[in-house]
């Protein structure tokens, strides 16, 4: 813009040049955190607390653990590799689901190794305690989340970006 022209339209005349610049050399990318459908986010927030209460119950567990009626030394060293394990498996329960809130790319491939490790965790556990119906239970409350993820999955890794400011 010359002179003549900036003196003639004023600062409005800059402001929609300048506004007019960025729009011509501005990418227009979806965010990855538009991409996520309510269900989603609400699906993101229940996860992270059932995480929480998750560790909340392995708390429980080490002072339980800490109280033994009949010491076995392998009785001992199974019962903390079991707590350790516990932990670990909320831990990253709770990170499968910040890593989808803060836009990281490959957080849906975190996602699907952690619901392998859980759905290993879980089919274990239903076929030891002999519960089949929780199983089931397991399998319907989590079905529609992995179909939303697998939805979204391509956008998500080649065509969203990270909403930063």
């Amino acid at each position: 813009m010359d002179d003549l022209a900036f003196a003639y339209a004023g600062c409005d005349g800059l402001l929609a040049y300048l506004v007019y610049e960025k729009i011509i050399f501005m990418e227009i990318n979806v965010r990855r955190r538009n991409l996520l459908p309510l269900l989603l986010k609400i699906y993101l927030l229940a996860g992270v607390m059932l995480g929480v209460i998750f560790l909340c119950l392995g708390a429980a567990m080490v002072g339980h653990a800490a109280m033994p009626e009949d010491y076995s030394l392998a009785h001992e060293i199974m019962e903390n590799v079991a707590i350790a394990g516990y932990f670990l498996l909320s831990i990253a329960y709770i990170v499968k689901y910040f890593l989808l809130w803060f836009e990281v790319k490959s957080a849906i491939r975190w996602n699907w190794g952690i619901g392998v490790c859980w759905g290993i965790f879980i089919l274990v556990v239903g076929i030891v305690e002999n519960k089949p119906e929780y199983l089931l239970i397991q399998l319907v409350v989590s079905a529609p989340y992995w179909w939303m993820l697998y939805r979204i999955q391509n956008k998500w890794e080649h065509e969203a970006v990270r909403g930063r400011k």
